[in-house]
Formats: C-alpha cells, sequence, structure tokens
C-alpha cells in the first residue's frame, strides 16, 4: 500500500525558506537534539603533488537545534574528533610527519560550543551577519550555497559553507606551528535522506547519512608552520537519536582519549582538550 505522502508527486524544495527549512531537517533536525558521526582519511595537499593520505579520523558530534524566527535556525555542537591508524583504526599516540622527516604527537580535540546560524541568506559560523567576510566568497565566485538533487528513492542537499577564525595561537609562543593570525576552511557537507521521510511535514528531523569534504590549513601540531599547502579531510557517517546509540567501534576511540564525553559532552571540559591547550602541555610535559 501506498501512503497518502507517497502518492503525491515530490518536488524539490523551491524557495528560499524551504530549502533553508529543509537543510534543518536533513542535517541537524528542528528543534530537537541530535548526534552524527564522521569518519575517514585525513590527506595531505602540498603543491605540485597528489593528495597523500596521512592518519585516519573520528569525529562525534551532539547537536542542539532551535528555530528562532520564520526561516531562522541556530544549532550549538558539541564536537570529539580523534586521530586514528588508517589500517587499524586504534588511535594515534604518534605519528612521522613525512614532509618535515619528524615523529610528533597527533592532536585531536574537544570543541567549545560551537555556534551557527542559518537563515534564508545562508549559514555562518559565529557571526549570524550575512554580509560575514567568509561567506562573501561564495557570491564572489557565484557558487550557490546549497545545492538539491533526487533520485526515485532519495533527496540530497550538498552545503558549502567558509569559515574564517582567528588563529589559537601566537608566533612567539609556537613559531614552528603558527602560521597567521586569521584561518580559513571550507566545509562541503551533503546529508542524504529518503524521500518518503522528506515528505512527512511532520517529520523535524529526517533519517539522513552524511559525506564530508573539507579543506582546511595545516592542523597547528603538524608543524608546518608557513608552508605551502594544507589537509583535505574526506569522510562519511549517519544521524543518530544520540552518543549511545553509536556503533561501539566509533564510540571507542573517542572513549580512549576522552573519558566522559559521551556521557556527557556539554559538561566535559573541553577548555583542557582544544588544539591551544593540548600543545603547552605536550610542551611542558617535554614532549613537543
Amino acid at each position: 500500500m501506498t501512503t497518502e505522502h507517497s502518492a503525491l508527486p515530490f518536488a524539490l524544495p523551491a524557495t528560499p525558506r524551504e530549502r533553508i527549512a529543509g537543510l534543518m531537517r536533513l542535517s541537524a533536525g528542528i528543534g530537537t537534539t541530535s548526534a552524527y558521526s564522521n569518519e575517514g582519511i585525513i590527506y595531505g595537499r602540498s603543491p605540485g603533488s597528489l593528495l597523500r593520505p596521512l592518519f585516519g579520523f573520528v569525529t562525534v558530534l551532539e547537536i542542539r537545534s532551535e528555530q528562532t524566527g520564520p526561516g531562522e535556525y541556530v544549532t550549538v555542537q558539541k564536537e570529539a574528533m580523534v586521530c586514528i591508524d588508517i589500517a587499524t583504526r586504534q588511535p594515534l599516540t604518534e605519528w612521522h610527519n613525512p614532509y618535515i622527516d619528524r615523529t610528533i604527537v597527533p592532536l585531536g580535540y574537544v570543541s567549545p560550543d560551537n555556534r551557527y546560524y542559518f537563515s534564508e541568506q545562508g549559514s555562518y559560523m559565529r557571526s549570524a551577519l550575512p554580509d560575514d567576510q567568509a561567506q562573501r566568497r561564495l557570491a564572489e565566485l557565484g557558487v550557490p550555497q546549497q545545492s538539491w538533487h533526487r533520485s526515485s528513492e532519495d533527496v540530497w542537499v550538498t552545503e558549502r559553507r567558509y569559515n574564517r577564525f582567528p588563529s589559537a595561537i601566537g608566533e612567539e609562543e609556537f613559531p614552528e606551528a603558527y602560521a597567521g593570525e586569521i584561518r580559513e576552511s571550507v566545509d562541503i557537507l551533503t546529508y542524504r535522506g529518503r524521500i518518503a521521510d522528506f515528505a512527512d511535514p511532520d517529520m523535524d528531523s529526517v533519517p539522513s547519512t552524511i559525506t564530508m569534504m573539507a579543506d582546511t590549513p595545516w592542523p597547528l601540531w603538524m608543524m608546518m608552520g608557513r608552508r605551502a599547502g594544507g589537509t583535505v579531510w574526506h569522510g562519511f557517517g549517519g544521524k543518530y537519536g544520540s552518543l549511545s546509540n553509536m556503533a561501539t567501534a566509533t564510540r571507542a576511540p573517542i572513549e580512549a582519549a576522552y573519558p566522559g564525553f559521551l556521557d556527557d559532552p556539554w559538561g566535559f571540559p573541553a577548555e583542557a582538550y582544544g588544539t591551544a591547550a593540548q600543545m603547552r602541555r605536550l610542551r611542558a610535559e617535554g614532549r613537543m
């Protein structure tokens, strides 16, 4: 039997308000809490060379979403990331950087409460202003922030987001790592769900999978300084009702690196596990 919704013809979101609402339903949800897993490989991108696989990563996020007005939404997320061995998926305790021929301690992180704003004008990190400098890049390139597609059974949306934020360290503190006052990155996220779910107007959070590509500067802990190039992240994952619903293989490296995060991400002492804090601690221990 066909349901009332599946019997109706399906059309992709057409207006800016429909598109931003559709993105929210496929990603964080509207007025709800959701969890995401994301894991894959981080590649090195140096001038004149093909991408070079460096190490793997596992990331988990818990996201709280709120609608603040017509076509306006805010999300707050907590994220934990661990660097892992590509072959064994075990957390890395040391890693040899082939670019500088040096063995160093790889650093994951636990994020602060990262806040994102979504509106009919686009999505923004840290600032709700539509004319944020990083977001103007999209307008200059003539690239839409969202692109929507469908198959006979699935619907998916790709979101492109520019991020611009101050460096967590200064040049005098870590001259080998420092690369400039401002760090910029690009996130390309694709959320995919079933049309049968998306077509249900009562479903504020649509089950979905995620694929991700990000173009980022060299991680500070890699000690690459101002060397040209950066990293490309490629990952995949899915949405869950809670962190506890994730597979053991996803939860294990996070629990090993940050005991207690999975039980209480919002109460976890994230300030001790930012990149700068960890680099300072390693230096004090004589390990950096």
